[in-house]
């Protein structure tokens, strides 16, 4: 795996996020380099007037000694979360886009920053307006193969989305059905890049939601538990 520095990237795209307020990016030597990591999803990974699951992911990486960056082109206020300590706000999400909608800006921000990992959460909004689950699955498999393209080294970790709360049949059909199409993509892996799925559905209580679809502050807890627990599985950090 090939890792780019924070500052290399900042040299050559000052406009661009990169780097978190904590030091846990710094490296004297190059065998030092942090894990640059890209948060790429809608609503659940943005989080605006709410916690992410960002900011327990942030703890709970540094808690186990990585060295790491989040890396994306939005780096919003700290004002922006009500999260209980300061992290690392990087990321590249957007609330309510649509894979197909998100892809050229994702696909443009990785190219630019080269990110070791991904984090996709993406397909719901597909499902909420109401696209069927298997042509939004396949936007999101050419959303991945385009982002191996860009980075042939890339490990990517996909994740299925947490239970909904609905009695509408996006919730009751097409949101199952999704889950079930991605529980696939490990297919999707390539020689230089594994595409790891996250299991963010099973076991996933809906005491952690606080509305239809979104997690609350234990429901993003949980979900950065099960992103620790994909790094681990892809090998990025340490068991």
């Amino acid at each position: 795996m090939r890792l780019v520095h924070c500052a290399v990237v900042l040299a050559l795209l000052p406009g661009l996020g990169c780097g978190g307020d904590d030091d846990s990016g710094s490296s004297d030597g190059a065998e030092d380099q942090p894990l640059t990591i890209m948060p790429i999803g809608d609503s659940n990974t943005q989080r605006v007037g709410a916690s992410t699951y960002r900011c327990y992911l942030d703890q709970m990486l540094n808690e186990a000694g990585v060295s790491f960056d989040f890396v994306g082109s939005f780096d919003p206020p700290a004002a922006d979360f009500t999260c209980p300590a300061e992290f690392d706000r990087h990321h590249e999400a957007i609330s309510g886009v649509s894979v197909n909608q998100h892809a050229p800006q994702a696909i443009e921000s990785a190219e630019l920053l080269q990110p070791d990992v991904a984090l996709v959460l993406l397909g719901a909004a597909d499902i909420f307006n109401g696209q069927p689950a298997d042509e939004a699955a396949d936007e999101l498999a050419e959303f991945i193969g385009d982002l191996q393209a860009t980075r042939p080294d890339i490990t990517i970790l996909v994740g299925q989305y947490t239970p909904c709360r609905s009695t509408s049949s996006w919730c009751e059909e097409s949101w199952p059905a999704l889950n079930d199409a991605i529980a696939s993509f490990a297919d999707l892996s390539t020689e230089g890049s594994s595409v790891v799925v996250v299991d963010m559905f099973t076991g996933f209580s809906m005491d952690y939601l606080v509305d239809s679809a979104h997690p609350n502050d234990d429901g993003d807890e949980e979900m950065a538990r099960r992103w620790m627990t994909g790094l681990r599985e892809a090998e990025v950090i340490e068991p």
